[in-house]
């Protein structure tokens, strides 16, 4: 009975020292909360997605993955050809650096991977990617020298029309539609976009890509670091010139470059009236006499 009544007296103690843990109707509901949560888990599996915490916009990841060796530059009619290191099929480093450094490289597409590097937590969607700020100005003086893709990996490709449609679409394989794109990241999840940009190539084009990111109940807007950077893309129009086009060429034919000419300007042109030739530096400049 003394016993009894030591252990009584203790208990009452140890309530006191919890100051009423046990009565308290916030601790009462904490611990509904859990067991509610819980029993959802063992009934349904993952936690629903409105219960799970959430996901802060700054485990949004993006990097640029373009190749180095596949890519396209815009070089003055001025440049010395005749200097122009021998490019089979591919833009060999040798010939990278020789355009590097006589004009100036305008990527025609971006790739880059997004990741979501949270742990754990919610999923972030991504979603309305566009083009925003964009400049239209007049056309330049230069040619397109165009460095080929040797394979891409498995990658979403996106178009951006610059001249009438800012937002990056989707092409439906089946029905041939451009559909708004968006993606959902899982924590430690990574997707891989490629934007292909689609423009009036008789003007020049400049402006910056951006994407909404939505966790919770709030969209923050980030911007999508092209070419690894913050300053945006800017594509060089040629006017007249768009209507040749070079790149590197055939290994077994040194000294020529191969060229594409469209009897007309791009923009109006279909599968014909299109030429492909392998040119020299001295046909370069003779074709391009003939279009100023």
């Amino acid at each position: 009975m003394h016993g009894a009544g030591r252990l009584t007296d203790q208990s009452s103690s140890q309530r006191s020292r919890r100051g009423g843990l046990g009565s308290n109707p916030w601790f009462l509901l904490g611990g509904t909360a859990i067991a509610l949560v819980s029993l959802i888990a063992a009934l349904l599996g993952p936690v629903p997605e409105f219960l799970r915490p959430r996901t802060k916009v700054s485990n949004i990841e993006v990097k640029s993955t373009n190749t180095d060796s596949v890519t396209q530059f815009m070089i003055p009619l001025s440049a010395p050809f005749d200097e122009a290191p021998e490019a089979f099929m591919f833009c060999t480093p040798p010939v990278l650096a020789w355009l590097e450094k006589v004009g100036m490289e305008v990527p025609p597409k971006q790739n880059l991977s997004i990741r979501n590097t949270a742990e754990d937590g919610a999923m972030l969607s991504v979603s309305n990617i566009r083009a925003v700020d964009v400049r239209k100005s007049e056309p330049e003086r230069m040619i397109r020298f165009h460095c080929p893709n040797a394979g891409l990996g498995d990658s979403v490709s996106l178009d951006v029309r610059l001249d009438f449609d800012l937002q990056a679409k989707v092409r439906d394989r089946e029905t041939e539609e451009y559909k708004p794109f968006a993606f959902n990241l899982e924590p430690g999840e990574q997707g891989s976009i490629e934007i292909n940009f689609k423009r009036d190539e008789l003007y020049s084009y400049s402006g910056r890509m951006v994407a909404d990111v939505l966790t919770g109940n709030s969209v923050e807007t980030i911007e999508l670091p092209l070419d690894g950077s913050g300053d945006g893309f800017n594509f060089v129009g040629t006017g007249e010139f768009t209507r040749l086009e070079m790149g590197p060429g055939d290994y077994r034919k040194k000294g020529l470059f191969k060229c594409t000419l469209y009897d007309r300007l791009k923009r109006w042109r279909d599968d014909k009236g299109v030429t492909n030739f392998d040119c020299s530096a001295t046909q370069v400049r003779y074709i391009v006499a003939s279009m100023s």
